[in-house]
């Protein structure tokens, strides 16, 4: 029958290890080369056995349960070494998912579980070395201990492991993880891991969803009313007034939030709202035809037009010192956009009275500007643009780096790639 692993009476240390071995039984190969040993599971009692690979299956006398080979396995060289190797790794694939992606207080109920385990009082020196590494040394050793174990000894479950447990762990920066984030991946977990959902939990894990996946990302109206959302829940909280100071955050939130406030401004045509956010609630007194008088530059339609490119070329050029040594190509170029509220409107261009605001292209014009005098078949019905694609123009050497629009295009969410087409079609016309 060989060494029985899960039997006391065996001898030895490694039927000590009973559930390490168990779990490096259920990872591993057992009829690879490296394990070498037969190996046997009687499925209904649990029961494993190991039999030498040198085993010579001779009669034994009933005081003796196994050959002196077989005997041997139960030492702490042989399957034990193996057992040992693959448990540390295992321990340590899960103590850092749980440094990275659990509180603080479940990593040191992990470390305590496995210190107070076989594995733990055997090895303790060797488990606190490990158990005391930082997050950046610990994934480092995840990722060469588990690099290590070759392709064709994966097992299912091994892949599982490495799939569900190690990649995971090994695409973050350890230096990132805030604790707001962990807060957020546990809840997450633990939503996931429920049987039975309530309505508002699925409704939860929905925006959870929602949000991870980028499709947030896509309205940023929406995205802006649950950033003020949670800043009204964070004030709450902290018993501070709503109207009190404004609340440290960054550049993107601010704007996200400004945005979703001033749309539900203009859409329920609430001047008092847009005032109080800081916004003109009168018309701006600058036309767009006296842009260039002004030594400003006309972005709004400058791709189908030579002249007025060039000219907000020269204007650009001019807004910034330019030294005797220094190249007349010393600017940067780069793009940006900016979302629109979608609307089709009335705007001048070049004398002339017309539509804007319908997405196009710098080789399909037709629906950039049309004319009051000759406008197609229901022009209201046209799609209707939902950013702004914007090209800048700036100097590296300035202090305060302003960067001017040297042309502008609207644009649908579903057309961004044609971002690289605007930058050629300005550097083709801009001298």
């Amino acid at each position: 029958m060989g060494y029985c692993v899960t039997s006391l009476e065996s001898g030895g240390t490694l039927c000590l290890l009973q559930e390490e071995f168990k779990i490096w039984a259920t990872h591993n190969k057992l009829d690879s080369n490296v394990t070498k040993n037969n190996y046997t599971c009687n499925m209904t009692s649990g029961t494993w056995y190991v039999r030498h690979h040198n085993c010579k299956d001779v009669y034994l006398p009933p005081t003796k349960k196994h050959c002196d080979d077989c005997k041997s396995l139960g030492e702490p060289r042989g399957v034990q070494r193996l057992v040992i190797r693959f448990i540390a790794k295992y321990h340590c694939a899960h103590l850092l998912s749980k440094r990275l992606f659990s509180p603080q207080e479940e990593a040191q109920d992990y470390v305590a579980q496995v210190a107070s385990s076989a594995y733990g009082q055997k090895h303790a020196v060797q488990w606190k070395r490990l158990s005391e590494l930082s997050n950046q040394e610990l994934q480092s050793y995840v990722r060469s201990s588990f690099a290590s174990i070759s392709p064709q000894e994966h097992t299912s479950a091994l892949q599982m492991l490495i799939h569900a447990l190690v990649q995971p762990c090994l695409k973050v920066n350890p230096t990132c993880i805030s604790s707001r984030m962990v807060s957020l991946f546990s809840g997450f977990v633990e939503a996931l891991s429920k049987q039975n959902l309530t309505e508002l939990e699925q409704i939860n894990l929905e925006i959870m969803k929602a949000a991870s996946s980028g499709r947030l990302d896509e309205n940023p109206i929406m995205q802006g009313l649950v950033v003020q959302c949670i800043r009204a829940l964070d004030k709450q909280e902290r018993g501070v007034s709503l109207a009190g100071r404004k609340a440290n955050c960054t550049e993107t939130e601010a704007s996200l939030v400004q945005d979703a406030a001033m749309t539900l401004a203009i859409c329920g045509n609430n001047r008092g709202l847009a005032e109080k956010l800081g916004q003109y609630a009168t018309a701006p007194r600058v036309c767009l035809d006296s842009l260039h008088a002004k030594s400003l530059p006309n972005p709004v339609l400058a791709l189908m037009d030579e002249e007025q490119m060039s000219m907000n070329t020269q204007i650009i050029d001019q807004k910034f010192p330019r030294p005797e040594e220094s190249s007349a190509k010393r600017l940067i170029v780069g793009i940006d956009h900016t979302y629109l509220i979608r609307a089709i409107v009335q705007s001048t261009w070049q004398d002339k009275r017309g539509l804007v605001g319908a997405p196009w292209k710098p080789d399909e014009t037709a629906d950039a500007f049309m004319p009051l005098d000759d406008l197609p078949g229901q022009p209201t019905k046209k799609p209707k643009a939902s950013m702004m694609l914007s090209c800048l123009a700036w100097s590296p050497l300035t202090i305060h780096r302003e960067a001017y629009p040297l042309a502008s295009m609207p644009m649908s969410l579903s057309r961004e790639k044609q971002a690289d087409e605007t930058l050629v079609k300005s550097g083709n016309i801009a001298p």
